[in-house]
């Protein structure tokens, strides 16, 4: 039987500059998730010395500090947020080589886009990491795309991208319903904790990636939120009062004078909310004493620097991992049976088996939610 086992680097070239990509943004998300993880070890620390009962426990806070906390949380960031980009940065090199053959001209429209993204991600303020994954993971894909595109027959080429493309549009169409029933939920208790591996990884996303989350999360969102008051004497017949308030919204007093999200400062008739560098938001007294949720609110959005990546992350999520996870499938099937077949019954079976895997996935979700009603 003919071997065609060298086809496999040219056929699945998507997998290795992704893969690249990947290894780009797990390098950024580790750094960040451990930043994000001392930061929150001080807070839980700060709030334990301020005399409440602290969750977690000490052996639970100590891990915070661990590097495998922050490269396992990482992977949350990588597997939403990377995959998207190294999708995005993916498309835009096939594209370039394909459609524009590689055309100077047409780079001012790839870098526009990088531009747009890198803009976006610092629109409400300047975001470090979040620049880090725009700037370094697109040359990394773009540079294996183009290193490992395959040239040759350009009807062979086309017909066997069809073959590589066409199933994953079916099967957004029959995915997409799901999208208005919870689906994160139902594919947690439907398809994942119905079995052992499944429930592996139920139990590893809850241990490593709760706390790596409160790297993107806006104050609103967060876990544990801390304040003090600067201490100049015009609050004294607002103290009281005004713990109470923060109390019931979740805000927890620290005599910290650093690693705080909140200082309050007064004024003759005003309320100044600031961060530890500046003030943020001026709200006078009876404002803030009859509605505070909303002035903390307020607060909360003014200093969100993350909206715009929140919201990358959860379509990358929804639609980057998802793909990144077929082509990563695809290859694997190809690896498989690619060396024994030519090039376009390979691509042909292994795409087949790759719909047929998520069918079967789809319609065990189907099921398990027609039990329940």
């Amino acid at each position: 039987m003919k071997s065609y086992r060298f086809q496999w680097k040219t056929a699945c070239y998507p997998a290795p500059a992704i893969f690249a990509g990947l290894l780009m943004a797990q390098l950024i998300a580790t750094f960040q998730v451990y930043f994000s993880n001392r930061s929150l070890y001080h807070t839980f620390t700060n709030i334990g010395e301020a005399g409440y009962f602290m969750v977690p426990h000490q052996k639970a806070m100590g891990n915070l500090l661990e590097l495998t906390a922050a490269l396992c949380g990482g992977l949350f960031l990588t597997m939403s947020m990377g995959a998207g980009i190294c999708l995005l940065s993916f498309t835009a090199a096939w594209v370039w080589d394909r459609i524009f053959f590689r055309k100077t001209g047409f780079l001012f429209l790839g870098f526009l886009i990088w531009a747009g993204l890198a803009g976006g991600i610092n629109w409400s303020g300047f975001s470090p990491f979040g620049s880090l994954y725009v700037l370094a993971i697109p040359p990394v894909v773009v540079a294996g795309v183009l290193k490992w595109i395959p040239n040759g027959d350009g009807k062979n080429l086309r017909r066997t991208g069809l073959l590589q493309t066409i199933p994953i549009i079916v099967l957004g169409l029959l995915w997409a319903p799901q999208m208005k029933n919870d689906l994160f939920h139902q594919i947690r208790d439907h398809l994942l904790r119905t079995n052992p591996l499944g429930e592996k990884i139920v139990d590893f996303y809850y241990c490593y990636t709760l706390y790596a989350a409160e790297a993107i999360r806006s104050l609103d969102q967060k876990l544990l939120k801390t304040y003090r008051m600067d201490s100049s004497g015009n609050e004294i017949q607002f103290k009281g009062e005004l713990k109470k308030i923060l109390s019931d919204n979740n805000w927890i007093e620290t005599k910290k004078l650093q690693s705080v999200d909140l200082v309050l400062s007064f004024s003759v008739n005003e309320i100044l909310l600031k961060d530890l560098t500046d003030t943020i938001l001026k709200v006078p007294k009876s404002e803030f004493l009859s509605h505070p949720a909303a002035a903390l609110k307020q607060f909360s959005s003014l200093t969100d620097r993350n909206r715009f990546f929140r919201q990358l992350t959860f379509y990358s999520l929804l639609i980057g991992f998802p793909i990144t996870l077929y082509i990563f499938l695809y290859s694997f099937f190809f690896y498989l049976v690619g060396r024994w077949l030519p090039p376009g019954r390979g691509a042909f079976l292994s795409a087949t088996l790759c719909f047929c895997t998520a069918l079967v996935c789809l319609i065990t979700l189907w099921l398990n939610n027609a039990k329940i009603f």
